[in-house]
């Protein structure tokens, strides 16, 4: 048995005495800083109270009490991620420490991580809480019934609409006399009130926490009220399926096909399908962009027209403030004729834009335009587009529009929106202009 006064007793009671001196000396400062932040939130200054313990966060984490205060607090100043850490250091010296449990759940609440939020009010509920705590568990559980709806809807979009509207040229046709050689013959454009139906459905699929899979249905049915325009009336159908892999939070890659097609009073006019792949880039929270290359056939009705198109696209959208918002793409297609098509090949350069304003948390208005052009690399066959000799063929687009719309109810909207449109083509039988207004509602289940 060592002697009392031997040189490793007189080791070991010197290093208790420095240990209980260590942790008094700490426990002291520590105790007058949480007193201190305290008296800073009963004067209302909890951002300062936050910041005196987040100070001195690297200085004294793992003391209980200091961490419980600065989880709390973080929670309370609207940082919940800064607040995870420190409230599970509480939790795993005390388990049962009932307020560091109930400040995580807030916490998890507030950055939308509900099944961790759920996880933790169960455990809270079987540790007896009182009557002020059972009150917020049963808030935040409402809180994340709320978010397991908002992601419901999130996920499924479903709507109904029905349009009502006016086009003053509902097969953009050319108007006035076009020259044929010795003769001219008349055009007049049909124009005719109409009524459109419409109707679709998107689903997302939640993979895993970075991969999704989207589906969507989309129908619109126009009937013409006028008899000649009857021949117009359209039904139009498409359909995607789109994979999406969010990379970092900020950059995305997407890949997707699609097809739709349109029948004209009934009858087959075209078909369209493909596929495509696309960039996506977050770059702050008021400026992304994408950049997309598609592929697609187009079969007409009449097989000449046929074509497959080649895509490069890439826009921008960009919150200029609270109540703006401005987007711009820009295009570049070749159309490959598949048949003998009046033209051949085409090159088609695309320009357009839109700008919306927020004018209450309901009600927004805005603008769009868009200008293109279209180059045939071959001449048109002599009587094919009413020319006596072959010429070629080039086409100027441009278009503008206006819109306003409402959403009186979260699940109603209404819209009003008038529009222009006019080709101008090196072929007189080419040449159009368009003006047509709408007043549209749609319902969103």
């Amino acid at each position: 048995m060592p002697s009392p006064f031997s040189p490793r007793v007189r080791q070991l009671v010197l290093a208790a005495a420095l240990s209980a001196f260590s942790s008094l000396a700490w426990s002291a400062p520590v105790d007058d800083l949480i007193t201190e932040a305290q008296q800073r939130v009963e004067a209302s200054d909890m951002a300062g109270a936050y910041q005196l313990l987040s100070d001195r966060r690297f200085e004294f984490a793992g003391n209980k009490e200091f961490d419980y205060w600065l989880g709390l607090l973080a929670v309370r100043n609207g940082k919940p991620a800064e607040a995870i850490f420190p409230l599970e250091r509480v939790l795993a010296a005390d388990a049962n420490h009932a307020g560091a449990r109930l400040e995580l759940a807030s916490a998890y609440v507030a950055l939308g991580q509900r099944e961790s939020a759920r996880r933790e009010l169960a455990r809270l509920e079987k540790l007896d809480p009182p009557e002020a705590a059972e009150k917020r568990i049963a808030e935040l559980n409402d809180a994340v019934g709320r978010q397991e709806q908002t992601q419901a809807r999130n996920n499924r979009v479903i709507f109904v609409g029905l349009e009502a509207g006016h086009d003053d040229n509902v097969g953009t046709w050319p108007e006035g006399r076009i020259n044929f050689g010795f003769f001219s013959l008349p055009f007049e454009p049909v124009d005719s009130a109409y009524l459109a139906y419409q109707g679709g459905i998107w689903q997302r699929f939640d993979m895993n926490a970075t991969q999704s899979v989207a589906l969507s249905l989309n129908g619109a049915f126009r009937d013409n009220d006028q008899e000649d325009a009857e021949q117009f009336d359209q039904d139009i159908l498409s359909g995607k399926a789109e994979w999406v892999n969010d990379l970092d939070g900020r950059h995305a890659v997407a890949v997707g096909v699609d097809a739709g097609g349109m029948d004209l009073d009934g009858e087959k006019y075209y078909r369209l399908y493909g596929s495509y792949a696309e960039w996506r880039n977050q770059v702050s929270s008021t400026r992304k962009y994408y950049a997309r290359l598609g592929v697609h056939r187009v079969d007409f009705d009449l097989d000449e027209y046929d074509y497959q198109q080649s895509r490069l696209q890439t826009g921008v959208t960009y919150l200029l403030s609270n109540r703006w918002r401005l987007t711009a793409d820009i295009s570049a297609d070749y159309e490959a004729a598949k048949n003998d098509r009046p033209g051949g090949d085409a090159t088609v350069y695309g320009i357009s834009s839109s700008l919306a304003y927020q004018l209450t948390s309901r009600q927004r208005v805005g603008g769009s335009g868009f200008l293109a052009y279209a180059d045939y690399r071959r001449d048109v066959p002599a009587g094919q587009a009413f020319n006596v000799l072959p010429e070629s063929r080039s086409d100027n687009r441009a278009g503008a529009g206006l819109f306003w719309e409402m959403y009186p109810s979260n699940s109603v909207q209404v819209r009003a929106r008038v529009d222009y449109r006019e080709q101008d083509s090196s072929l007189d039988i080419y040449e159009y202009d368009q003006t047509s207004g709408a007043l549209a509602v749609s319902y969103y289940f």
